[in-house]
């Protein structure tokens, strides 16, 4: 897969996903580097007022997908930080390391041991918060 064809997948699932009412500041570059990689930065707004931001820098030169490193930050309509997953390496106590979550606003998260999660996967936690918060 090139990485234009990544990109409009990436562009037309996360605009048609549920509950998604704008979609912010979408800043797609790509890397001159092979023409195989790309920094992909959008915010999803929520019909509550919450939303997500979403940061990937994906290399396609295996002919999929690679993530270099992401970040998925989902914060409530209080502004307050839901859950963030990421693959910087500033937790080495996590088993997955570089990979883990934050749970929790970012005063008092709690770190925990996650893989790389899907946008379906995100989504699907996305919904299950709104849902238990209405």
């Amino acid at each position: 897969m090139d990485i234009d064809t990544h990109i409009q997948r990436v562009e037309s699932g996360l605009s048609s996903r549920p509950g998604v009412v704008a979609v912010e500041n979408p800043n797609i570059k790509r890397l001159p580097k092979g023409g195989h990689r790309a920094i992909i930065s959008v915010r999803l707004c929520f019909f509550d007022g919450s939303f997500l931001d979403i940061h990937e820098n994906v290399d396609t030169c295996k002919s999929f997908p690679q993530l270099l490193t992401y970040s998925y930050q989902y914060v409530n309509k209080s502004g307050e930080q839901v859950f963030r997953y990421d693959n910087a390496p500033h937790h080495p106590e996590v088993a997955t390391h570089p990979y883990h979550k934050h749970i929790g606003p970012d005063d008092n998260e709690n770190i925990v041991a996650s893989g790389c999660p899907s946008h379906s996967g995100i989504f699907k936690e996305i919904i299950q918060y709104l849902t238990q918060a209405m």
